[in-house]
């Protein structure tokens, strides 16, 4: 069983342009030298309609800001207010547009909504038409067609009502791609027909080519192949000419389609990875989707089913994270038809009936068609004949139904075997008939001959032009020679005789000529073969290389999970507020997960709260860091010590243990400052591994040295020393690691240095907690500057 093509009718999610004639450039400068906002506005508004893409979308968005702006300033009049009002529905449609492309359909529902209110509020009728149009695209996307179609025809009566003919054919368009999803082909041609009716009107060459595409895809849908091709070759001949990159890559999908029916590989792969290389450049999820299924099926078609299923996958990926429910459940669809291809009919079963729940949900009846196939195709081989034959007789109903001459085909090949394993002649040669009649119309040498001369077609059309003006040229030329040649014929006659006396050469040299020729002739074919060598090469190495990006993805997927789980150790900030309510932690890892970690426990009206620096930085540090943060709870909890110099001797001995565990010699451990308050008796205890204490009295910043051994494997280990410090209140305490002091920077991109950070800390004691971190993060980034962050940052301040 093939699978199908991810083959998405081009949406043309347009909304109200205004007409712009103007030259680009001639606007671009006029918007530097306009005086008035007002004037701004007016042309923003005509760059967004006139360029594409994401210069666009930055015209968009200073119109967005602008208008905002205007309004929260309280425009002077309600004329002015209007103007505005109505400049920001235009934007947040196009921006919820973007959104919607983008497969951030929240983000997209909440900003038509927006436009829909500010639409009703000033009473713009276009502006309401649009915003109900795009809401409906936001409910096609979920695959809720019902809503989807209300929305589409109460936008159309709007703009009817108002005669906006830009509105009504992208009304039309949309009622076109939900007839086509809902399996209803003539419907389809009646509303895009509509469309572009209305397109050439109004003189939109994109919104013309759109319909002229949506066309085709219907004639390709229903095999008429030829059709299919005339209508994708006028579309994307518009598309070449305006240099819309978005329909470039749509017309070459259809066309890459032609040829994946006519088994064409190379030129069907070639089309498939120009349109993926685009889409890439533009930055659309859902079409860059629908092309890595798209080259997935292809080398499906060549048999390696190894790439087709890492193309598919990687496709089906993208549609789930923007939840485009009609694609999944055709990627589905493939993935299930590949794992059955591999051997492995369980896996293809499962994937084939999530296909099927989804496509039922959504009434994609093609899709329906497929599935139910597809799932026959495995009961027959998996011998239960009479449910294969009850499942392909209703996929047969269906695809008769909605006339798409590729689903009878196939459906009519499953059941050629079916009736032929139950004993049923009759039946069986009556669908062989049937699927090789459609199998012969579908890849007739006619169809193939003009999807072949359609690869050239637009380009010879593009040359005649100029032929044209360059023959013109050459007939002037002739016509002033004519007379002077006249004179001279009688003379060349008389050359004749001589020409003939060096026949005998000319011959010879001839017959050299030849030879040469011949010699050219086999070494363009050698460097013909080269070059199909080298394009292979080429696609191995694009297939690395998203192999590469893959594994790089997981990697930091995997990353950025451990450090939700790292975050998960770490104190809540709430929990040292209850303790201590003056307090701040600066806590900036290096990497996405760190080696720093602060930690914080109470027991018995004991509050204890440290900052610690385990070995190395990044994945390394963080799993020394969770092995020694667990080291310290059990100290505390299980052990129940109280006394910091003997939870760091007990926590020593746990984190040795841990790593000994292994035969192999581990070193790692961590340096660390430990502070214990006891607010019911008044008395502050400390110790530190190698990371001193220093706390300010009076303005008097003192220092508490910590013993020079890490919390780890050590030479000649000495226990710990508790240091009792006087309990006086307003006293202000700071722990931390080295990351602030060994930071490089400033204007000679030296060392911050421990004295320099004593002074920084003298400096703003006697401000408020929130201000101090503020103030230590500022003075962090500012003497960094550009220079890399070579380690992980831990400050904690504790007033009491």
């Amino acid at each position: 069983m093939k699978s199908k093509l991810i083959f998405t009718t081009l949406l043309a999610l347009f909304i109200h342009f205004s007409g712009v004639s103007q030259n680009i450039h001639q606007l671009k400068t006029a918007l530097k030298t306009a005086k008035s906002d007002t004037a701004k506005a007016n042309i923003l508004n005509k760059l967004v309609s006139a360029t594409q893409d994401q210069e666009s979308e930055k015209y968009n968005s200073q119109l967005k800001i602008l208008s905002e702006n205007k309004l929260k300033k309280s425009p002077s009049s309600k004329k002015e207010y209007t103007f505005y009002k109505k400049h920001l529905l235009f934007t947040l449609n196009r921006t919820g547009t973007f959104y919607l492309n983008e497969g951030d359909y929240d983000k997209a529902f909440d900003l038509h909504q927006r436009a829909l209110k500010i639409g009703e509020e000033i009473r713009d009728k276009r502006g309401i038409a649009n915003s109900i149009l795009n809401l409906g695209n936001f409910y096609y996307f979920q695959g809720d067609f019902p809503k989807a179609l209300e929305h589409f025809q109460k936008a159309l009566k709007i703009q009817e009502g108002i005669k906006d003919k830009e509105g009504m054919a992208n009304s039309f368009n949309r009622i076109g791609v939900l007839a086509i999803e809902q399996g209803d082909g003539e419907k389809a041609l009646k509303y895009y027909r509509k469309s572009l009716k209305m397109q050439r009107e109004i003189g939109n060459q994109l919104g013309i080519a759109a319909a002229l595409n949506n066309i085709g895809q219907v004639y390709h849908h229903q095999g008429d192949i030829p059709k299919a091709i005339d209508y994708y070759h006028k579309s994307l001949k518009i598309k070449e000419k305006i240099g819309n990159k978005k329909g470039i890559a749509s017309s070459l999908t259809s066309i890459g389609v032609v040829y994946y029916d006519q088994n064409d590989f190379d030129k069907m792969l070639d089309v498939f990875e120009r349109a993926l290389k685009l889409r890439i450049e533009l930055g659309n999820k859902d079409a860059i989707a629908e092309s890595l299924g798209n080259i997935g099926a292809a080398y499906q078609k060549k048999g390696d089913y190894k790439k087709a299923l890492y193309y598919c996958n990687r496709g089906l990926k993208i549609e789930e994270e923007i939840g485009a429910k009609t694609s999944i459940s055709t990627s589905l669809n493939n993935i299930g038809s590949l794992y059955l291809e591999l051997g492995q009919p369980l896996k293809a079963l499962d994937y084939n009936k999530r296909a099927l729940k989804i496509q039922e949900e959504i009434g994609d009846q093609d899709g329906i068609a497929a599935s139910l196939t597809s799932i026959g195709e495995i009961y027959r081989k998996q011998g239960k004949l009479k449910e294969a034959l009850e499942l392909c007789n209703k996929s047969f109903s269906i695809a008769t139904e909605i006339g798409y001459p590729e689903r009878i085909r196939d459906v009519a090949s499953s059941l050629y075997k079916i009736h032929k394993e139950l004993g049923n002649a009759k039946e069986a040669l009556s669908n062989h008939e049937l699927y090789i009649q459609l199998r012969d119309t579908l890849n007739s040498e006619e169809n193939q001959k003009l999807s072949t001369e359609m690869k050239y077609r637009y380009e010879y059309e593009k040359k005649a032009a100029e032929d044209h003006v360059r023959a013109t040229e050459e007939k002037k030329v002739v016509s002033a020679k004519f007379k002077q040649e006249q004179t001279q014929r009688y003379a060349l006659y008389g050359g004749l005789a001589l020409v003939t006396l060096f026949g005998g050469f000319m011959f010879n040299r001839f017959r050299i000529t030849s030879k040469q020729k011949k010699v050219i002739e086999i070494k363009e074919k050698e460097t013909q073969e080269q070059n199909v060598l080298i394009s292979q090469q080429k696609v191995e190495v694009e297939f690395q290389k998203h192999l590469v990006e893959d594994k790089q993805k997981e990697i930091l997927d995997s990353i950025t999970y451990a450090k939700r789980l790292q975050e998960a150790i770490l104190p809540p900030l709430s929990f040292i507020d209850s303790f201590v309510p003056e307090n701040f932690v600066l806590y900036k890892p290096k990497d996405i997960v760190a080696g720093d970690f602060y930690w914080a426990e109470s027991l018995h009206d004991l509050f204890f709260i440290a900052a610690a620096d385990s070995t190395g930085h990044g994945v390394p540090g963080a799993m020394v860091s969770v092995v020694c943060s667990n080291a310290l709870n059990r100290s505390v909890k299980e052990f129940g010590l109280l006394e910091p110099g003997t939870i760091l001797d007990k926590t020593r001995e746990l984190v040795i243990e841990t790593f000994a565990k292994n035969n192999s010699e581990v070193k790692d451990g961590m340096d660390i400052s430990l502070l214990c308050i006891d607010r019911k008796n008044q008395k502050i205890t400390w110790s530190g591994a190698n990371n001193p204490l220093w706390y300010i009295q009076s303005g008097e910043l003192t220092e508490i040295k910590a013993n020079k051994q890490p919390i780890g494997k050590t030479e000649n280990p000495q226990p710990f020393t508790t240091h009792p410090i006087l309990y006086e209140p307003n006293t202000l305490f700071y722990l931390f690691t080295d990351g602030f002091a060994d930071q490089f920077g400033g204007p000679k991109g030296k060392k911050f240095k421990h004295s320099q950070f004593k002074e920084l800390l003298l400096d703003i004691e006697s401000k408020p907690s929130a201000e101090q971190t503020e103030i230590l993060e500022s003075q962090f980034e500012n003497w960094k500057g550009g220079l890399e962050q070579v380690d992980d940052v831990c400050v904690i301040g504790v007033r009491i």
